[in-house]
């Protein structure tokens, strides 16, 4: 048994051209309200990971992309040079554009800024469009387009810092628009397509888990309404969608075992989770969440990470007949939003997966969406009662009675912020009142509009008084701050520092004089000096373990000089720093570890020289440079070799003496899983992380290439081509059946018009006109008894005459 599940298609929306005015609206109103936390911080959207993270991966990208390279790996870049298990959106074109802008703009921050308004721009025009799919008024619509971008956590959290999770977000009003067109109307694939393939190749797996929940609701929304055939539609809608995340995220599953993301453990540490004191407090704009892990007194985050909207106690003055008339139909949206509650409320880790609070972004989405087609069907001016306005009132005073109980010292802004909400929420409960007892539509409509207005408004005043009440101490306690902005001040090179450089120290100290000396993260990609440092969310786990390495953001401890400069017994007693070729070690000052104290700790070595030495900081070089990375840096007693070539992925050695026993080469790359050798085969790594080969007696005089290509590469390959080839086929045979049903319709239209003309034949047989046998047959005689006809011709109305409308003129 199959229903009809087309019921949402909202009332008077027409075609996407007539949404276009309405949604460059909310385009233009998501600018200017996002550019608010700029008159407090002009660098409000340059902080943190976006800083220290997503720029430089831009950055090497675009470059990689501009000189002709698609990179798969890159040995100078260590930990975070597996570019195809980092969040690098290879396969993005939207990624890749930006790292092509990212080499001609010269404010990092202006262009950081830029990209972020995009975004926010796209998932509010996304969240226009599915709220007007699933029934909303136009201008509820808009409020739920503008409310999305400025949730808590997307304000404070993704829009400033973790740019990759505000990207998969954007893409997600767009996907479930696109597939419910799909699915249920059989309209195109290709934008649900479109939507899924920029979600997954941003490489980061948040948002491919919402696609995966997406279709789950899916199907279970057309098992409960028993539609066997949505249920197909959605299958085959998530099979070229599955094919691509098999292509992106088969090599990291591969290569976990290696990275700190191994282990399969289950558990909840509530770090990171939704929590039931969180969503109380969702319509409080200055509350301070349960949010254990965001740095906060006690457990209480410093930011409104679960607020939503302020205006969703106006939700107590809907008509409730109206409101469960519309849930009806909005089956759906409940599904999709049960099963991301369900996950942001924990546990707190699902193996590789962490921080479940990263989906309020998607749960602020479908709370506004499903609150726009509430207020659309059922809000409208009444004469309400005081005990709703009561409700209403009561509702938006507990939020902040709650926020003011677990922050005291926040008395001051709960009691402004509750008063004018109330105030507010009065003015609406009054006005309706009033405009009720004008009983005309266009006024009805024209009430609407200016309560959506005042709502808009009094959000952008909200969101410009958060990001100044609460950005200062964020970036006093959360993170990395205070980057340098211009790109001219981010390529010079560490003074003293040559070929492969170590930075060792913490960076605890980040004003102007720190970058005059070192850099952070991956904006070391824009050094021209081969930082080892470099940001990874995905380290090697016995890499980052031996060098104390932090994964973010790659600080390393004053310790990793001593195993530098120890002897591997592996490899006959060979120092580290030789077998990892580094040529230039700096090493940082700290508050409690001044420049006199870290000399006298750590005199240079031999081999080496003091190259530079300041306030901060001194940097040893090696006297003699060592051969660039990726190249063996050892070999075992006997064994001779020359390099044939050499490159990122590959490298090819003639063999020209080895021992009885064969021998073994050591090379300046991490053993990543996905290395392949011939003529040769793979050692086991040196202290766990080192690549190594084994070469065999009888190599002499061969060759040994060494090639690395991601693990399951040629899967991935398959799999990437096949969703392509799925979804070009769909397109192809909607256009062949939309092509095949234009046909029908002709050989429809052209049957209709040999019916009339065969009727036109029939009717001058019968008054004595056949064209066959031409005018000489005689008028047929009339019957006894016809009466002629004598009534008198219809009179001639004028086109806009409503009763020639009513009876079908053709004058109409």
């Amino acid at each position: 048994m199959s229903h009809n599940l087309s019921h949402p298609r909202p009332k008077g929306a027409g075609r996407f051209r007539h949404e276009l005015p309405s949604l460059a609206l909310v385009g233009v109103l998501v600018l200017v309200i996002g550019l608010t936390p700029l008159l407090g911080n002009r660098h409000y959207y340059w902080f943190d990971d976006s800083g220290g993270g997503a720029y430089g991966q831009w950055f090497e990208l675009g470059r990689q992309i501009s000189q002709g390279n698609w990179p798969l790996l890159n040995p100078d870049a260590w930990m975070a040079g597996n570019y195809s298990v980092e969040q690098f959106g290879l396969l993005n074109p939207v990624v890749i554009v930006i790292g092509l802008i990212a080499q001609i703009a010269p404010n990092a921050a202006i262009m950081t800024t830029g990209v972020k308004l995009f975004f926010m721009i796209v998932a509010a025009t996304g969240v226009y469009a599915l709220a007007r799919q699933f029934g909303a008024r136009r201008c509820f619509a808009v409020v739920a387009g503008v409310a999305a971008p400025l949730g808590g956590f997307t304000i404070f959290m993704d829009a400033p810092s973790w740019v990759t999770n505000l990207e998969t977000w954007t893409y997600f009003p767009w996907v479930l628009w696109g597939l419910w067109r799909f699915i249920v109307h059989k309209k195109s694939y290709w934008p649900a397509f479109a939507a899924g393939y920029l979600t997954i190749t941003v490489a980061y797996v948040q948002g491919t888990v919402m696609l995966i929940f997406t279709f789950l609701a899916f199907l279970i929304y057309c098992t409960v309404h028993r539609a066997g055939r949505r249920a197909l539609r959605t299958l085959l809608a998530g099979l070229p969608i599955g094919l691509l995340a098999i292509a992106l995220y088969l090599p990291a599953l591969l290569t976990a075992g290696v990275t700190i993301r191994q282990g399969n453990d289950v558990a909840n540490s509530g770090q990171m989770i939704l929590t039931l004191n969180g969503l109380a407090v969702a319509a409080t704009p200055f509350a301070h969440p349960d949010l254990q892990d965001l740095p906060g007194p006690l457990h209480y985050a410093l930011i409104p990470g679960t607020y939503i909207a302020w205006f969703l106690p106006l939700l107590i003055l809907c008509s409730w007949s109206a409101v469960r008339a519309a849930s009806r139909r909005m089956g759906l949206l409940f599904i999709v939003s049960g099963l991301m509650l369900a996950f942001a409320m924990g546990p707190s880790d699902l193996g590789p997966l962490h921080f479940p609070i990263r989906t309020m972004p998607w749960l602020v989405t479908m709370t506004l969406v499903i609150a726009a087609v509430f207020f659309s069907a059922a809000f409208r001016p009444q004469p309400w009662s005081r005990r709703r306005l009561a409700a209403a009132l009561l509702v938006t005073a507990a939020g902040h009675l709650l926020a003011l109980s677990q922050q005291p010292d926040s008395w001051a802004s709960q009691l402004v912020s509750c008063a004018i909400l109330c105030a507010v929420t009065t003015v609406i409960w009054a006005w309706g009142r009033v405009r009720a007892q004008a009983d005309n539509r266009t006024l009805e409509t024209a009430w609407l509009y200016r309560v959506c207005a005042l709502i808009i408004a009094l959000s952008c005043v909200i969101t410009a008084v958060q990001t100044s009440h609460f950005s200062p101490d964020l970036r006093r306690n959360f993170g990395t701050s205070g980057f340098p902005s211009h790109v001219s001040s981010l390529e010079k090179p560490l003074p003293g520092a040559r070929g492969t450089t170590l930075v060792v120290g913490p960076y605890d100290d980040l004003r102007a004089g720190f970058w005059d000396v070192t850099t952070v993260g991956n904006l070391a990609y824009l050094s021209s000096t081969d930082v080892m440092n470099l940001y990874s969310p995905s380290g090697f786990a016995a890499f980052n373990e031996d060098l104390c390495m932090m994964t973010h953001y790659g600080q390393t401890c004053y310790g990793s000089i001593d195993r530098l400069f120890s002897g591997v017994s592996e490899a006959d007693g060979t120092l580290l720093v030789d077998l990892l070729g580094i040529d230039s070690i700096q090493v940082l000052a700290s508050k409690n570890n001044p420049i006199d104290t870290l000399r006298a700790r750590f005199p240079t070595p031999n081999g080496w020289h003091l190259s530079n030495i300041a306030d901060r900081s001194f940097t040893w070089q090696r006297d003699v440079t060592s051969p660039p990375v990726g190249s063996p840096t050892w070999a075992s007693s006997g064994l001779d070799y020359s390099v044939v070539s050499q490159s990122d992925t590959q490298v090819r050695l003639r063999i020209n003496a080895v021992g009885a026993r064969g021998g073994t080469i050591a090379l300046s790359r991490l053993a990543w899983p996905g290395y392949s050798v011939s003529g040769a085969s793979l050692g086991t790594p040196i202290r766990d992380y080192l690549l190594t080969v084994d070469v065999p007696a009888s190599a002499v005089g061969t060759e040994v290439t060494l090639t690395f290509r991601p693990p399951g590469w040629s899967i991935e390959i398959a799999a990437f081509a096949l969703a392509w080839v799925l979804a070009i086929t769909y397109a192809l045979v909607r256009w062949a059946r939309r092509r095949k049903a234009r046909r029908a319709q002709a050989v429809t239209d052209g049957s209709t018009d040999l019916l009339t003309a065969s009727r036109v034949d029939r009717s001058g047989l019968e008054s004595g006109h056949d064209d066959r046998a031409g005018a000489n047959h005689p008028p047929a005689p009339r019957r006894v008894g016809n009466r002629p006809n004598t009534a008198p011709p219809q009179q001639q109305r004028a086109p806009g005459d409503p009763q020639a409308r009513r009876k079908g003129d053709p004058s109409r």
